[in-house]
């Protein structure tokens, strides 16, 4: 285990100080439960505290990661066939359950209700409902962040997990801001 802690590490640091080069002042975050060993680790290889461990759920940072219909395309291409449930999929997209139950009944008239499924959420109103949610999760999200975490705006944010899903991964850069 050693090998893939060092590794992460490593990769994480790179990342940091690329970031730094480019004169942003970088904020780790690791999610707990499962990136204390992470943050161990790069504790360890920097010789110094990295970040703060946080409470903030994997489905939310997710959840309020979704800005474009390619982020949308990109969680769905991400989707393991053996768990690809329609209902986990449009919870995971914040869509209401009555919208839920309605693209999921239209699909099951279909010979290929998962295909159909998926096609629907790129229909412009179910996609403008995704990206509208996902923007006040976004909000909710970062006002918590900035209250509880002590974030200043321009703050380029990194929420590390053991999992560094695609999802999350090409979506969790971002930086705060609060025009007054």
């Amino acid at each position: 285990m050693a090998p893939v802690l060092y590794a992460y590490a490593r990769f994480l640091m790179d990342e940091v100080e690329a970031l730094q080069q480019q004169g942003k002042r970088v904020r780790v975050f690791f999610l707990l439960r499962d990136a204390y060993l992470l943050s161990a680790a790069c504790e360890a290889y920097a010789g110094q505290p990295v970040g703060k461990l946080v409470r903030i759920r994997r489905f939310v940072a997710v959840a309020a990661s979704f800005r474009t219909r390619a982020d949308v395309d990109y969680y769905i291409s991400g989707i393991n066939p053996e768990f690809d449930d329609l209902h986990s999929t449009a919870k995971q997209l914040l869509l209401p359950p009555e919208v839920t139950e309605l693209l999921i009944r239209i699909a099951h008239q279909s010979d290929d209700p998962k295909k159909t499924f998926y096609q629907l959420l790129h229909d412009d109103d179910v996609l403008e409902l995704i990206l509208k949610n996902s923007f006040a999760l976004r909000g909710r999200m970062m006002r918590y962040m900035s209250k509880e975490l002590e974030l200043e705006e321009g703050d380029t944010i990194i929420l590390a997990d053991h999992r560094i899903s695609r999802a999350i991964r090409t979506n969790i850069w971002f930086a705060p801001s609060r025009k007054k």
